[in-house]
């Protein structure tokens, strides 16, 4: 981006660009255990809402936050299998 004999501030002044921005460079997570824990149970128990989820992790000694529990809940929901309807089951009319 930066030409021979420009200085870094002003060819991002030319472009207008934030300097911050230029030097940004994004830094890769490791992968979290609790969430994989969550995604683990929440597979394993489909038809558990979040809140239970999160009372497993904390009766399993999980120090998390129920916040977080319902933010990864929500990303895992449309993947998870609905309840659907059992054989012999009839509704009211």
């Amino acid at each position: 981006m930066i030409g021979a004999g420009v200085s870094e501030r002003f060819s991002c002044a030319l472009l207008e660009l934030e300097r911050k921005s230029y030097r940004y460079e994004r830094r890769e997570r490791a992968p979290d255990p609790i969430s994989e824990r969550i995604k683990e149970l929440a597979l394993a128990y489909p038809r558990f809402g979040y809140r239970r989820i999160w009372a497993m992790l904390r009766r399993a000694g999980e120090v998390v936050n129920i916040k977080r529990v319902h933010r990864w809940w929500k990303k895992l929901k449309p993947r998870l299998r609905g309840k659907g309807r059992k054989d012999g089951v009839r509704t009211c009319r």
